[in-house]
């Protein structure tokens, strides 16, 4: 049985990747990577609105088209 650490490795690496992991299959019995799509969504929002707060001037500066 993998280690937690392990776990949450292979889990990260399949987020940004964009790739599933192997070893899972969605509640709906689909492809893990179909599943792991919502959390990238999720995860590039969250760095898009980060950006965009921290750096408001630059926004401005070359619009939406670059943050999202």
């Amino acid at each position: 049985m993998p280690r937690l650490h392990e776990l949450q490795r292979a889990f990260a690496a399949a987020i940004v990747e964009g790739k599933g992991l192997p070893s899972v299959t969605s509640m709906q019995g689909g492809p893990s990577w179909r599943s792991l799509a919502l959390y990238r969504r999720l995860i590039r929002n969250n760095y898009t609105q980060a950006l965009r707060i921290t750096y408001p001037a630059l926004h401005r500066l070359i619009g939406g088209r670059y943050f999202g």
